[in-house]
């Protein structure tokens, strides 16, 4: 009897362990993707109200050492971007990287059109920023008048 008392306390506890160390990943991964989704609102927020030096915060370290944020500032800007759309999250099962998917409006000259981007993200510093190879894009806002 006394085994009895003693192993359906052990099996309860187990079970409490069990689930909410589930659950616990679960909401981690959950967080993970909010977190990610702020960073990425706050980012195209800055870019759409035009807070290039709050952007530029937004870029992984890599990208932040081949350019001063000085340098980023005075780049010439072509594109008026004017809504955007976050259509898709995929983190990675690393859960340091992700892509994420963004429809966009802008407006170059007056003309407006729309399109959708595919961008990497990583966690840097424990923080989601954006992946920029500097090798590959110095400028990572491109517009026509900029080529």
């Amino acid at each position: 009897m006394r085994r009895i008392i003693i192993f359906f306390p052990a099996v309860f506890v187990m079970a409490a362990i069990f689930f909410s160390s589930g659950c616990a990943s679960w909401m981690n991964l959950r967080n993970t993707e909010d977190d990610l989704r702020k960073r990425v609102e706050g980012m195209l927020e800055a870019r759409n109200n035009g807070y290039w030096d709050d952007v530029y915060d937004y870029y992984n370290k890599e990208y932040r050492d081949s350019i001063t944020k000085k340098q980023f500032m005075n780049r010439p800007r072509g594109l008026r971007f004017i809504a955007y759309d976050i259509q898709v999250i995929e983190i990675q099962p690393s859960k340091t990287q992700a892509k994420v998917t963004i429809r966009e409006e802008v407006s170059y000259k007056g003309r407006k059109t729309k399109g959708q981007i595919t961008t990497d993200w990583i966690i840097e510093e424990g923080r989601w920023v954006q992946k920029i190879d500097p090798k590959r894009q110095m400028n990572p806002i491109v517009s026509p008048e900029n080529k």
